[in-house]
């Protein structure tokens, strides 16, 4: 309680240029990890539960007959995200046929390729997903803080004055009073690089995992 009492005075009597750093630094954080949120996070939640879907189709498929899998996986990805790469993958597909009442029936369908060619984490994961760019977003966060850090210290150097004795300890107080409001823009900004670091690892291997288990 003491503590927020602390704060809540110092930010009281600070002023505009003392607050104008972390302000802005916390404002680029906040907007950029908005922009993460809806540009990566939930799509790539979104992914992950798209590509758990599908598994637990595909695996309904092989309670059928193989005669009968070919046209399941047809209409499974049908109007689907990834129908594109199934077409591709099953151009490659050897069908064989039985004679059966003087007849030709489709016995089973054999992959001359694999799956993994064609549902490649590339083109089902990294390139929706823009992971190339998002993976530097915690080092452009913590860029934003340490670039924080220098304007208040810039600041508080301006305003140093060593005249004298008491001018020198007013101005001590003054630039560690500016230096303080640039590291809590900083604190913020490598906390959210954190953050960021974690989801992003977190989700991206989830999908990759998931992709795997489907191809």
């Amino acid at each position: 309680m003491n503590a927020s009492s602390t704060w809540l005075e110092l930010i009281h009597k600070a002023t505009t240029e003392q607050l104008l750093a972390p302000i802005v630094v916390i404002s680029l954080v906040v907007g950029l990890c908005i922009w993460y949120w809806i540009r990566y996070y939930r799509r790539s939640t979104a992914l992950g539960n798209q590509l758990s879907s599908l598994i637990e189709e595909i695996k309904s498929v092989q309670q059928l007959p193989k005669a009968k899998r070919r046209a399941e996986l047809n209409r499974i990805f049908a109007d689907h995200p990834l129908q594109h790469a199934w077409q591709e993958f099953a151009e490659t597909l050897h069908d064989q046929y039985e004679l059966k009442d003087g007849e030709q029936h489709l016995k089973c369908s054999r992959a001359t390729a694999g799956a993994a060619h064609f549902f490649s984490a590339q083109s089902v994961v990294e390139t929706p997903l823009s992971v190339d760019f998002f993976k530097h977003l915690p080092g452009i966060l913590t860029g934003i803080g340490i670039v924080g850090t220098f304007w208040g210290l810039m600041t508080g150097l301006r305003h140093f004055n060593p005249g004298s004795p008491e001018q020198v300890n007013a101005s001590v107080d003054q630039l560690l009073k500016d230096v303080m409001f640039a590291f809590v823009g900083s604190g913020v900004s490598i906390a959210a690089s954190i953050g960021v670091t974690w989801s992003e690892k977190l989700r991206l291997a989830r999908c990759y995992k998931l992709l795997e288990e489907l191809t």
